[in-house]
């Protein structure tokens, strides 16, 4: 049984997305910084856990290599893919730098174990070096530098490392998730705006759907369900 390693694994997507992998017949891997939260994941089916934080590349490094006896739950070997879904919840620079750090750290893990792929969660307003935007999407990527200009740099950094990177990723760009169930089939799509919202589950299936397929490596999808 393949396992994944999930990074924020116990937020609103990451709780969403293991449960997922794992009614899809995979394992899943978390890093768990709460001692409280490590015991609770440990003991659902299907989970490992390993208790850390972001900055701590020895953690990282064991979430993914494996193998360990420091395991809560039956430890396993490496794992086959990383989706990495942590976001910024404040505006503070310390929390920007420590989502920062870990992904570098996730980087600097994977490529000196040799696993791939990565998926990254990024945002629909998070251009590309040279990216041309439609207008709604230059109107949205100024919106946020203006309003929200922390949690946009930490997204624009966290893209720098992974462009820099050796690794087969991908880069998802969802606008807003919301937990209300949409009634159109998801799009993806290069670069063009494709609404407002996206569907937490539908986010989920999507990412997880790029472990086995090669179709958007070393690309950034922006997700919607606007037609095109």
């Amino acid at each position: 049984m393949s396992v994944i390693a999930v990074f924020g694994g116990t937020g609103f997507i990451g709780s969403c997305l293991s449960e997922k992998l794992i009614a899809r017949g995979y394992r899943v891997r978390l890093l768990v910084r709460d001692p409280i939260k490590a015991r609770e994941f440990s003991e659902k089916e299907g989970f490992e856990v390993v208790e850390g934080a972001l900055p701590d590349l020895a953690a990282i490094t064991k979430c993914i290599e494996g193998g360990s006896s420091d395991f809560s739950g039956d430890p396993s070997g490496v794992v086959s893919g990383v989706i990495n879904v942590t976001g910024q919840r404040g505006r503070s620079k310390a929390e920007m730098q420590t989502l920062v750090e870990g992904n570098r750290n996730i980087i600097v893990a994977m490529e000196a174990l040799g696993v791939n792929p990565y998926i990254k969660i990024s945002g629909t307003s998070v251009r590309l070096p040279g990216e041309k935007f439609p207008l709604m999407r230059h109107l949205l990527d100024i919106a946020f530098r203006v309003l929200l200009p922390n949690p946009t740099r930490c997204k624009y950094l966290e893209q720098e490392d992974i462009l820099a990177s050796q690794l087969d990723w991908v880069m998802v760009r969802p606008p807003a998730i919301v937990d209300k169930p949409a009634s159109k089939p998801l799009q993806a799509h290069e670069y063009q705006h494709l609404g407002m919202s996206i569907y937490r589950e539908d986010l989920c299936e999507f990412m997880i759907d790029q472990l086995d397929s090669s179709r958007w490596f070393h690309r950034c999808p922006v997700l919607g369900y606007k037609k095109v």
